[in-house]
């Protein structure tokens, strides 16, 4: 008792269907991908000027005798304390505040405050 099985193999019309056919469905997933992508960008950009908060970016902190000048504020390193620098976004510019500095967050500031209301 033998058992023969019938073989007959893929012509290529059938391949190059199934190569396209792979190719529209990975195309759509990167579709998909970059719609995402946008959609949360677009939320980050939006949500703090539709909101009024803004995130904090950056902090630097600037001691005295340091140079760092800023426009509002001239000269930190001048000053007889520590400086801290807050850099937030608004969802259109950058804007900085400027705290003094205390470790132990008792006449100033240890770090900047994560959200920066109004």
């Amino acid at each position: 008792m033998s058992m023969q099985f019938e073989y007959e193999p893929r012509s290529d019309e059938w391949a190059s269907e199934d190569e396209e056919g792979g190719s529209d469905g990975v195309k759509t997933t990167l579709k998909v991908v970059a719609a995402v992508i946008g959609t949360i960008a677009l939320g980050v950009a939006l949500t703090p000027a539709l909101t009024g908060y803004k995130p904090v970016v950056s902090q630097r902190l600037i001691s005295p005798g340091q140079t760092y000048v800023t426009k509002d504020y001239g000269d930190l390193g001048a000053n007889s304390r520590g400086s801290l620098v807050c850099t937030y976004f608004t969802g259109r510019r950058f804007v900085q505040r400027v705290y003094w500095h205390s470790r132990e967050n008792l006449f100033g500031k240890a770090n900047c405050p994560l959200i920066l209301e109004g």
